[in-house]
C-alpha cells in the first residue's frame, strides 16, 4: 500500500532522519511543514495535501491540540514521534487520538508502525476509492483507448493513486499500449489470491508514473473456467485498499467475467461509436446492464469517433439510448495512429489529450479553470439516490 505521508516536524535533524526513513519505506510525502500558531492556515494546507498519515514530534507546544485539529480536517492518522519527551507525554498523545508512536531507533520503529497502518487499512477498506469499469459496447470502439487515457489524465489532474488494470480476458492490450513490458499480469493475482498482500502485489505490477500502476490481462486464450471468479472480486476489492482510483478495462461484454464483477463497480462507462449497429448494441446492452440492477445512475456513455456534424443531438441520441453521454470524443484516428506508432499515448496538448484531460476532470469532480457547474459522476450518481456498492 502506497502511503501518503505529511511530516509535521520543526525543520532539523529529526524531521531530516524521518523523510529518509519514510522514502526508503516506498511512502510519498505530501506535505511537509511545521505547524504554526494559530493553526488554521496550517490545518488548510493539510487538508488539502489529504495524507493517510500524519507525523508530529512530541515536543512540538499543545501537542494534544495540535492532534485534536488534524483529526478534525482529514482522516489521517496521526503518528508522534518521540525521542525526549516523557513516556507519559505518549500516553497523553494516544488518548487526544494519535494511533500510534515512533521510539529510536527510528527506521525500524517507523517500519513497524507503518506495518500496522497498512494492516487497519486493509481490513477497514479506503471508503475514499472509486473504481471505475471502461465496457466496449463492440470490437473497436475504442474502451481501450479511453481506459488507457482517462488514468493517464487522471494521473495528471489528482494527487490520487490509480490503478489501471486489463480484465479484458479475450483481447486485452493495455500493457503493450503502455509498454508495460513484466512477465506478470492480473491472473498471478488471481492464482494467488490466498497470499495477496501489499509487498507480492508490487512484485506483479507494472508502474507507469509517480501515481500510475499497471496490471496487464494475460497473453493467450483465457477460458472462463480456467479462473475463480470469485478470486478475481477478492482481488477487485483488495486493490480498492490500496488505490484511490481503479480504472478497470473490461472489454466487449457484458460477459461472464463482467457481470460476476458488476458489484465490485461503482461507475460503468459503455463505450460506443455513432455508426447504427453499434448504437444498437449499445441500447441493448444498456437495457441487459439495468436487467442486472446496474441502473442508469450508474451507467454512462462514452461517445467515440464522433463526426464534427451529426444528424442525431446528444440528447435525442440519449432518450433512445437510455443513458446520458457523459463524453464525446472526436474522430482523431491520424493522431492516434501516430502515437501508438511511437509506443506512446496521445499528447496532452493535442485535440484529443485536452479532451481526455477535460473528461478526466468531470470525472474526478475538478472543475476546468472558471466552471463551477459541473460535478463528478460519481456525485451525480449520489445525487440521483444510488449509494456505494
Amino acid at each position: 500500500m502506497l502511503l501518503s505521508v505529511a511530516i509535521a516536524l520543526a525543520p532539523g535533524s529529526l524531521s531530516e532522519v524521518l523523510d529518509e526513513c519514510l522514502r526508503r519505506a516506498r511512502t510519498r510525502v505530501v506535505f511537509a511543514r511545521a505547524p504554526s500558531f494559530p493553526l488554521a492556515a496550517f490545518l488548510l494546507e493539510l487538508q488539502r495535501a489529504n495524507p493517510n498519515v500524519v507525523f508530529i514530534d512530541l515536543t512540538s507546544p499543545d501537542f494534544e491540540e495540535l492532534i485534536s485539529q488534524i483529526r478534525g480536517v482529514c482522516s489521517a492518522e496521526v503518528i508522534v514521534v518521540n525521542l525526549t519527551a516523557p513516556p507519559d507525554s505518549i500516553i497523553a498523545a494516544m488518548r487526544a487520538g494519535a494511533s500510534d508512536f515512533v521510539t529510536p531507533p527510528v527506521e525500524q520503529s517507523l517500519a513497524a508502525a507503518l506495518r500496522r497502518v497498512e494492516s487497519r487499512r486493509l481490513q477497514c477498506g479506503n471508503p475514499d476509492s472509486r473504481c471505475l469499469g471502461i465496457l466496449s459496447a463492440q470490437g473497436g470502439s475504442g474502451g481501450t483507448t479511453v481506459a488507457c487515457h482517462l488514468a493517464a489524465a487522471l494521473q495528471r489532474v489528482t494527487e490520487k493513486s490509480i490503478l489501471l488494470a486489463d480484465l479484458d480476458f479475450g483481447a486485452g492490450d493495455v500493457g503493450f499500449r503502455m509498454e508495460v513490458t513484466g512477465p506478470y499480469t492480473i491472473l498471478d493475482a488471481v492464482n494467488n489470491a490466498q497470499r495477496l498482500d501489499f509487498s507480492y502485489w508490487k512484485g506483479l505490477v507494472g508502474n507507469c508514473g509517480p501515481r500510475l500502476d499497471v496490471i496487464p490481462a494475460p497473453r493467450g486464450l483465457v477460458t472462463a473456467d480456467s479462473f475463480d471468479h470469485d478470486a478475481v472480486r477478492g482481488v477487485i476489492g483488495f486493490l480498492k485498499s490500496i488505490y484511490d482510483w481503479l480504472i478497470v478495462d473490461l472489454g466487449r461484454g457484458p460477459n461472464v467475467v463482467t457481470l460476476s464483477l458488476l458489484p465490485e463497480m461503482q461507475e460503468i462507462l459503455l463505450v460506443t461509436t455513432p455508426e447504427l449497429p453499434a448504437l444498437h448494441r449499445t441500447k441493448c446492452l444498456v437495457q441487459e446492464l439495468e436487467r442486472e440492477g446496474f441502473g442508469a445512475a450508474r451507467l454512462h456513455i462514452v461517445l467515440t469517433k464522433t463526426p464534427r456534424s451529426s444528424e442525431f443531438s446528444a440528447d435525442e441520441l440519449q432518450r433512445v439510448l437510455g443513458a446520458d453521454i457523459c463524453c464525446q470524443l472526436p474522430n482523431q484516428f491520424a493522431d492516434l495512429h501516430r502515437a501508438y506508432t511511437e509506443r506512446k499515448l496521445v499528447a496532452p496538448d493535442s485535440v484529443l489529450g485536452k479532451q481526455f484531460t477535460h473528461f478526466a476532470r468531470k470525472v474526478a469532480g475538478i472543475p476546468d479553470e472558471g466552471d463551477r457547474s459541473h460535478r463528478s459522476l460519481f456525485r451525480r450518481a449520489a445525487a440521483l439516490g444510488w449509494g456505494r456498492a
